[in-house]
């Protein structure tokens, strides 16, 4: 598959920054969209997501119906207008990934949180212990599913997908 190179996001990089692109990068991990790095003119860089058929490695679903589908520029547009009216400090459009916004327990996002950050995470008190675990088995079991189903389609990066599946069935069976 062939990604976007300078000619296919130098118009855009012109309207979102008003200068000149002097290179892209199509950076690893995106599945649902292409995520690109932007070198402009200046030295300054940027990140462009590109909603298409072929950066998408998802192979074809029957959408769940509780979260369908957190894609595309409409519902990243809608989200972005979400934010902004309830206050949130939300910095020019073309910097924000908002896919797939959506209110959850405190638990989930403390969960994530965890996840995310680590040995720097910080707990804060009143989280509701049991949540958190049901809501750490979720997410693991998802980081076994989701690569799983990467890996039934061209996904490029492979052995990565396989490690995440791997380390997270690990986490599974001690949660």
């Amino acid at each position: 598959m062939a990604h976007l190179g300078v000619a296919g996001l130098a118009d855009i990089a012109q309207a979102a920054y008003g200068r000149e692109l002097r290179d892209v990068v199509r950076l690893h991990g995106g599945s649902k969209k292409g995520v690109y790095r932007l070198t402009l003119d200046d030295g300054t860089t940027g990140i462009a997501y590109v909603w298409r058929t072929s950066e998408d490695y998802w192979p074809e679903h029957e959408q769940d119906p509780l979260f369908g589908n957190a894609s595309g520029r409409d519902l990243f547009l809608t989200a972005h207008t979400a934010l902004s009216e309830a206050g949130a400090c939300v910095p020019r459009l073309v910097l924000v990934d908002s896919e797939g916004v959506m209110f959850f327990d405190v638990e989930w996002e403390h969960v994530f949180l965890e996840l995310r950050f680590g040995p720097h995470y910080r707990p804060v008190p009143g989280l509701d212990p049991a949540r958190m675990s049901l809501y750490r088995l979720a997410q693991h079991l998802s980081l076994v599913e989701g690569p799983l189903r990467l890996l039934e389609g061209d996904f490029p990066h492979r052995d990565a997908m396989r490690e995440i599946a791997e380390h997270n069935v690990g986490r599974v069976l001690t949660c």
